[in-house]
């Protein structure tokens, strides 16, 4: 996890902050609870507020999310929320550039290998480093995110969540983004062994262990397994209220289970038979309990407030596969999307996006099927996820 201090002494001083308390309403959203178990209205101190999280992360049915109790993941969630309390809120609350900058600087170099902040995958310090930090990057300059490119980047990533997304709009916390300062600044590879690259991309993750890591030269759209879907039957997800569960045929010998969340963006009766765009070859992952083997893609605009199911040609069948004109699928095994090194993620994503006129596109190359061009109906110019 990333460390901000070596001093064991500053680990035990509460900071009472509205960041607890806009932390704990986004959690409260991730997790799925019901209005009843509404967070506290109150800011909390640090140690109240790691507990209320611990408890509603429990009664989401994520402890994932904070960690189970006396787990290392746990511990080290407490330790980085303990970390940005003590020294990051104090810095930015101070407005001094010369006390401020000194503390984002490490934070802008921790971030520079990171998805996330801890482990690699979304957890409470993520979200209580993004009230904290989103005000701030507000009022930043292009200069001035130029200077922190991997927090700007984080950052982006975080309010591209579709299950925060629509808080953080509410809450006033939306940055928008230059995605030509978002770069992960990219360290030279060592000299890969013997069928070390091969090895990275049967896995899709990057390459793992020894082994080079991939880089963009080596990945493209071709990579990814994307095929028409038809969602044979779809329901609320019983433990989370903006999450679908949908079953899609996607040519396959039984459907699949797969979890979106597009409730607060597409009506369930929309979605019914409706065929779309999956993409397949990613490692199944629980999401709020239910396995989920794949990602229906949408685009969304720039602060993700809107978002539309990609449509496939209309005499599409379930299976039929998409890539761009003149270039064979070679999908790589799976792609582990909590791998912070992940070709969708990391490569991919960012050159995914709908063209002025609705043509789904890949580095302005329309996706195809052998049936025609895949289409949005009216969000233009959008991002592809």
């Amino acid at each position: 996890p990333i460390t901000l201090s070596s001093d064991p002494r500053r680990m035990s001083l509460p900071v009472k902050s509205v960041a607890s308390k806009q932390a704990l309403q986004l959690l409260f959203a991730f997790v799925g609870q019901p209005e009843s178990n509404a967070p506290p209205a109150e800011a909390l101190e640090l140690t109240e507020f790691l507990s209320a999280a611990v408890e509603m992360a429990k009664a989401g049915n994520d402890l994932d999310v904070v960690g189970e109790a006396e787990s290392d993941r746990l511990a080290a969630v407490t330790k980085v929320v303990t970390q940005l309390s003590d020294e990051v809120a104090p810095a930015l609350a101070s407005g001094e550039m010369k006390v401020m900058m000194p503390i984002v600087s490490r934070l802008n170099k921790q971030l520079e290998s990171l998805v996330f902040l801890v482990d690699n995958k979304l957890s409470l310090a993520d979200i209580y480093a993004t009230v904290l930090l989103a005000p701030v990057l507000k009022k930043w300059n292009v200069e001035m995110r130029q200077r922190s490119p991997n927090i700007t980047r984080w950052l982006d990533n975080i309010q591209h969540l579709p299950l925060l997304s629509p808080l953080l709009k509410e809450l006033k916390l939306l940055v928008t983004v230059n995605q030509t300062v978002a770069v992960i600044k990219k360290k030279a590879p060592k000299a890969p062994k013997a069928k070390g690259k091969e090895k990275g991309k049967a896995a899709g993750g990057g390459g793992g262990g020894k082994h080079k890591p991939l880089t963009e030269a080596d990945v493209s759209i071709a990579n990814l397994e994307l095929r028409v879907g038809r969602i044979v039957s779809i329901k609320k997800h019983p433990n989370a209220e903006s999450l679908y569960q949908e079953e899609i045929d996607i040519g396959e010998e039984k459907p699949r289970t797969i979890v979106s969340g597009l409730v607060k963006f597409v009506p369930i009766e929309e979605m019914e038979q409706r065929l779309v765009v999956v993409l397949c070859n990613l490692k199944a992952a629980k999401m709020r309990g239910v396995l989920s083997s794949g990602m229906v893609i949408c685009s969304s605009n720039e602060d993700h407030s809107a978002v539309e199911v990609v449509d496939p040609p209309k005499d599409s069948s379930p299976g039929d596969l998409i890539s761009v004109e003149g270039v064979e699928a070679t999908p790589f095994k799976v792609i582990n999307l909590s791998n912070k090194n992940n070709v969708f993620g990391k490569f991919l994503q960012k050159d995914m996006t709908t063209s002025a006129t609705g043509v789904a596109q890949y580095k302005d190359q329309p996706l195809v099927t052998s049936k025609g061009q895949l289409t949005v109906k009216s969000l233009f110019n959008g991002h592809l996820g």
